[in-house]
């Protein structure tokens, strides 16, 4: 089941733009997706069988965030 509180936070930092988002919501924003795709079958079939590789960095004026993800999509 996909966390509400989790849905309504990321909404709003959606709304609230990039300016004020923090490098951490980032994480939340592959949560929720993670979460989304287990209730979603066509999602988690397609995920399922991928073998990704994810680059990104984050920006701003002081600070400098990358991370690099590879493997599987997995659901636990």
């Amino acid at each position: 089941m996909v966390d509400e509180a989790l849905v309504k936070e990321m909404k709003g930092k959606f709304d609230a733009g990039a300016a004020a988002s923090d490098v951490m919501d980032s994480l939340k924003v592959f949560e929720l997706f993670k979460q989304i795709a287990v209730e979603n079958e066509d999602l988690k079939e397609e995920l399922e069988d991928m073998d990704i590789t994810i680059q990104m960095l984050i920006t701003d004026e002081d600070k400098k965030f990358w991370y690099k993800i590879e493997g599987n999509v997995g659901f636990l």
